[in-house]
């Protein structure tokens, strides 16, 4: 398998260079993430979860796609390339937020990103491929309900991007409800 490389950003999300994925955990440059929320035309949310194998939160629900922007990559050209490679399908998506991201992992100094996210709707069918365990569908109340309930569910930047898209995804919920 060929390594990826990605482009390195500063604060302003300007290119200032350029490494592969594989130095991310040990440089801690900043780079840059997209995350796809995809919901069912009759808006149920496409939730993956995260395979046993993966070496950050393992086992733990997620956005329907998310990934690194490949370097020369723009986030809209990662968000549709993610989309299809982890639930095999295209998509129309709308930009509804950006913001930088956090991963704690296990040294305690966090990976850092500037993550665009994006929604779309599709009704499948959707394929998950070896990055995942399982696809769950959840409407808006039943994804409102699991976390508050059972918040440790799902992954942190997952918690941390709905908080911050809640509003956004409350407005273009209201094109599901009959």
């Amino acid at each position: 398998m060929e390594e990826e490389w990605l482009d390195v950003v500063n604060d302003e999300d300007e290119v200032i260079g350029r490494d592969l994925k594989s130095n991310k955990s040990e440089k801690r440059f900043l780079s840059r993430n997209v995350a796809v929320y995809l919901q069912t035309k009759e808006g149920h949310f496409v939730m993956v979860q995260r395979a046993a194998h993966k070496k950050i939160e393992p086992l733990k629900f997620d956005l329907s796609a998310c990934g690194h922007v490949q370097s020369g990559e723009t986030y809209d050209q990662a968000a549709r390339r993610e989309l299809l490679e982890e639930v095999g399908v295209h998509a129309p998506l709308q930009l509804i937020g950006k913001r930088r991201t956090s991963i704690p992992i296990d040294d305690g100094e966090p990976l850092e990103f500037l993550t665009s996210i994006y929604h779309g709707v599709h009704n499948g069918p959707f394929t998950i491929n070896e990055e995942s365990a399982d696809l769950r569908m959840m409407t808006f109340v039943e994804l409102q309900e699991a976390l508050i309930e059972t918040p440790d569910m799902f992954c942190g930047p997952f918690l941390e991007d709905f908080a911050m898209t809640h509003k956004e995804l409350l407005r273009l919920q209201k094109r599901f409800e009959y």
